[in-house]
């Protein structure tokens, strides 16, 4: 939809079935083929952050560049930039530049102009208030009037109750983290947990692509983090979600530039995604009333799924810490190896080292200042 030509749709209602995402950042190098976009792409330059435009002699179709083997990694990049709604832009300030520091971010925003020859743009999504997409609207197009609809909800459900664990207090899952030999042992730590908590329930679980094998003994289906909605899941009680999907610092500092709280993002991806995921289980079935399990890996994510089923009038929830060793162990993301304090003769031996290698200093400028003297 956001590429297509919507300006013949004047007397239409456009119906948005859940949050459309219209922020995309990406970091890509170009180091040998900044040439290539110096040649096909202009950047305007702006208080924070430069606008990319096409070049005035550029003459390349997106075809053309799909068609090549080599250029195809720019065809995206090109796409947006001559779309008519999209807003690409970047914190290179010249194109030459990339031949020392080859790494450059850009960032596209779809601009909601695109929907103003609609008669009406009803957006039907679940928390859309704090989502990524309206923050960047609204930080970009700030005379857009939003009015919000609750639709009654006509099905009648039996109350339930649900129980959410989690396993980090002090901490939250990140990247960072579970890339690391502790993030990999609490990952261990919380599988063999599960394994024994849910034993021969139905449960279905998720988790990032890049930590399946740490969880791979997990019972019941894997299923990927996000999932289209249906109904195949509601006779499921047992629902586990180890993910993260945090902005990395150069998203964060876009974000900030654009005047939107970074933290958005982490709702929209990470928060919602649980949430919907945990959205597939028995909670979706009216008639069940059987108690639901979810597992997750922070309290943050914890409390967010707590607030969401809140809205609910059908769900008691209640949630649950397990200390499994490092409920509130610190996580320090720029922290290195620890130095070795060192014993009274250890710090001893030391100075002696010290003291001679400034006695050797002394002699060798010493003998610098003779040889300079009879020359």
């Amino acid at each position: 939809m956001m590429d297509a030509d919507l300006s013949n749709f004047g007397s239409w209602t456009l119906v948005v079935d859940e949050t459309p995402s219209v922020f995309e950042s990406e970091v890509t190098n170009s180091a040998l083929t900044w040439p290539i976009l110096q040649q096909h792409f202009a950047i305007i330059p702006g208080e924070s952050l430069n606008a990319i435009i096409p070049a005035a002699a550029s003459l390349a179709t997106n075809a053309e560049f799909t068609r090549d083997t080599m250029a195809r990694e720019i065809a995206k990049l090109h796409r947006r930039v001559n779309a008519q709604h999209f807003i690409v832009l970047t914190e290179t300030d010249d194109w030459v530049m990339l031949a020392r520091e080859p790494a450059w971010r850009w960032t596209s925003i779809w601009s909601p102009r695109a929907l103003l020859n609609f008669d009406r743009v009803t957006v039907l999504a679940n928390a859309f208030d704090r989502s990524l997409t309206k923050k960047v609207l609204e930080a970009i197009e700030p005379n857009i009037v939003w009015k919000r609809s609750v639709r009654p909800n006509l099905r009648r459900f039996q109350r339930r109750k649900m129980t959410i664990t989690y396993f980090a207090r002090a901490h939250g899952a990140s990247r960072g983290l579970f890339d690391k030999p502790s993030g990999k042992k609490h990952l261990g730590l919380i599988s063999e947990w599960l394994r024994k908590e849910v034993g021969k329930s139905t449960h279905i679980w998720s988790c990032n692509h890049r930590y399946e094998n740490l969880l791979k003994r997990l019972p019941g289906e894997q299923l990927p983090p996000r999932m289209a909605g249906s109904n195949r899941y509601s006779e499921v009680d047992y629902v586990s979600m180890l993910y993260t999907a945090k902005p990395d610092p150069g998203e964060f500092e876009t974000l900030k530039i654009l005047g939107v709280d970074p933290f958005a993002a982490k709702e929209t991806r990470e928060f919602e995604t649980i949430y919907q995921f945990v959205s597939r289980c028995s909670v979706r079935d009216p008639e069940s009333d059987r108690s639901i399990q979810v597992f997750v890996y922070d309290h943050t994510q914890a409390r967010y799924l707590q607030e969401m089923f809140d809205q609910t009038d059908y769900v008691d929830v209640e949630m649950r810490a397990v200390d499994l060793g490092f409920l509130d162990w610190i996580y320090d993301s720029k922290s290195g190896p620890k130095k070795r304090e060192l014993s009274a003769h250890e710090l001893e031996a030391k100075k002696v080292h010290q003291r001679v290698l400034a006695r050797e200093r002394q002699r060798k400028s010493r003998e610098k200042r003779r040889a300079e003297k009879f020359t």
